[in-house]
């Protein structure tokens, strides 16, 4: 083998089986499952029509929202199934505005045993700094007989609290204060992911053994 084929081959083998190796980047994940302090009752017909987790001051660093989920168990009265929708919105301190995410209908089972309501958000940007309110609503949809269920409850976990909204009427309810809710959200960046540094030396590996490869096609 010749020396130049053999310095290509070093720089291939070099730098590709790092590349190979090296760990995937880590997207921002917010979990607050770990903890579980009670359940929050009750969501759904003909009682609260919201029940909602607000993320303040958002800090990223990843700021696509690609995912999240909610989660509902226990029933507190009446029968049958709900109804409901995912939903993620701007946050003013007392409100929701500026909605950002509405799902299709989903379906808590008759027997409120815990289930999971995962929503794929379609890469909604989060702005560094704005605060935000990941709820489940009843609100948009046709009217249901009585059935509400509650929400595990997580402690104090994240930058952000439970909050709520009844069907009676009247503006969102903060009283929770500091305490959360269970929410599982997945962030990504915005920005690609940059090159490597040596990927140009990979480049130039390639190209010699593509040299070597037409010189001795030439001579055959």
């Amino acid at each position: 083998m010749s020396v130049i084929k053999s310095f290509a081959l070093v720089i291939l083998i070099g730098i590709a089986a790092p590349a190979l190796t090296a760990p995937p980047a880590r997207a921002l994940v917010i979990d607050t499952t770990a903890g579980d302090t009670g359940t929050i009752v009750s969501f759904g017909s003909r009682d609260s029509e919201n029940y909602g987790q607000t993320l303040l001051n958002f800090a990223g660093p990843d700021t696509v929202l690609d995912r999240f989920s909610m989660f509902l168990r226990e029933r507190w009265r009446g029968r049958g199934t709900l109804d409901l929708r995912g939903y993620v919105a701007e946050w003013d301190g007392s409100n929701a505005s500026n909605i950002l995410f509405e799902s299709a209908t989903q379906k808590m089972n008759a027997e409120g045993t815990l289930q999971e309501f995962a929503f794929e958000t379609d890469t909604i940007n989060f702005e560094i700094g704005n605060s935000y309110v990941f709820f489940l609503s009843i609100a948009n949809l046709p009217p249901q007989a009585d059935s509400t269920f509650g929400m595990p409850r997580a402690g104090d976990q994240i930058n952000g609290g439970f909050v709520y909204k009844n069907a009676s009427g009247g503006g969102w309810n903060t009283s929770f204060g500091a305490d959360d809710v269970w929410l599982k959200a997945s962030f990504s960046s915005l920005n690609p992911v940059p090159l490597p540094a040596a990927l140009p030396l990979f480049g130039t590996g390639l190209a010699v053994m593509g040299i070597i490869g037409w010189r001795r096609r030439r001579k055959a």
